[in-house]
Formats: C-alpha cells, structure tokens, sequence
C-alpha cells in the first residue's frame, strides 16, 4: 500500500509536533512539516521545510508535491501583534492548495473561539460577541474564512 502524503502546517509547535509524532508511528503517511522555526529535535523520516506562509513567493518550496491532506496547526500564541498574520498565512494556505486534486484541508480551531459556552460545543453557539481574547477573536475568524472558502 503506497503511502499518503501530508503536509502539517505548524508542525513544530505543541499540536503539530504531537500530531506528527502520532502519524510517524502508524507509517502510513509521507510526512512534510511547514515551519517558521527551525526545528528542534525533528522527528525521524519527516521533511523539515522552513518558510512563512504569510509570503506568498515561499510556495514554490512546495508546489512539486502532491499532497492527499493539508493540516493547518499554525497560529502565534500573541495574536495581539500577530493576528492578521494568522488569517494572510490562512488564507494564502487556502489560494493555494484550493484547485489542488487534495482530499482534505483540515483548519485545526479551539475551543477559545466557542465564548463560554459548555463542552461539547455547537456550531449553532459560534458567534464573535462571547469572545474573551484576541487569540479567540483570530481562531474564530479562522474558521469562518476556512468553513468560507471550502463549503
């Protein structure tokens, strides 16, 4: 059975990294991990490639592949300063992998951008007014681009 090809956006950060980690041990898919970081401890059979999403010219870096699923783990835990960022390198993500023959694009949210609202969460309950951070406000809008662009 050939292997499938993921692309974890995000992937030296805590989901991402933990995310890969999982997948690496099933050894079912070829993985590539999109970082604005220079990984540390990199994980063993991973692609490791250091680009910024928000800057659209680095998707060269990647438009030799053909990726079956896309995750996005990316975000900045200060989305006071880095906010906008946030939503350009989402939706640069989403102008590029859009006409891509890809079987998914998975936007990973938090439960931030459900307000107060008890466990388990509703869509009918996803609303901006019972937001309490600019992290929730930018995870919020997140999806709202990504449910957006996809549906």
């Amino acid at each position: 059975m050939a292997k499938k090809n993921i692309l974890i956006v995000g992937g030296t950060g805590f989901i991402g990294k933990h995310l890969i980690k999982k997948l690496a041990k099933s050894n079912s898919y070829k993985i590539h991990c999109i970082s604005r970081t220079i990984a540390k401890n990199k994980i063993k059979n991973v692609k490791y490639i250091q680009l910024n999403i928000k800057e659209k010219s680095i998707f060269k870096k990647i438009s030799n592949y053909n990726y079956s699923y896309v995750v996005n783990a990316a975000g900045y835990i200060n989305h006071k300063n880095h906010g906008e960022e946030h939503i350009l390198g989402l939706k640069n993500l989403i102008g590029f992998f859009k006409n891509k023959p890809i079987k998914r694009f998975i936007q990973l949210g938090s439960s931030t951008e459900y307000g107060l609202q008890k466990a388990p969460q509703k869509e009918s309950g996803h609303n901006k007014k019972n937001l309490k951070s600019n992290y929730a406000n930018n995870k919020f809008l997140a999806t709202k681009v990504s449910l957006k662009a996809w549906t």
